[in-house]
């Protein structure tokens, strides 16, 4: 629904929160090592940074998998909704008044 009522929003949203990430200050410090800020873009340092390298940034195991992770290429989700595959909203009211207890049993039933 955000999509089609705010498009700007939606792709916003999923630019920054859904396929964008935080890094820690030693991830960044991994990044620092392989690419220099220049005042008109970035440019690259020539190097690679192992497993070993990370550690020795302050990364823990876990945490180099989690940075491996996070700078692995991700598609973008696709959430479109096709409305013609919805269910009619009785269906869910049937089932949410099936799943709610109906209170204390009155003396003298079950």
């Amino acid at each position: 629904m955000l999509k089609r009522v705010a498009p700007l929003s939606y792709e916003a949203w999923i630019d920054y929160d859904v396929c964008g990430a935080r890094l820690s200050r030693m991830e960044l410090d991994a990044v620092r090592a392989l690419v220099h800020a220049t005042g008109d873009g970035i440019e690259g340092q020539g190097k690679s940074l192992g497993r070993e390298e990370l550690q020795a940034l302050g990364l823990g195991k876990r945490e180099v998998d989690e940075f491996l992770l996070t700078l692995c290429q991700r598609q973008v989700p696709d959430f479109e909704l096709d409305p013609a595959s919805a269910r009619p909203a009785s269906e869910f009211s049937d089932r949410f008044a099936a799943a709610v207890p109906r209170g204390e049993p009155e003396p003298g039933e079950g």
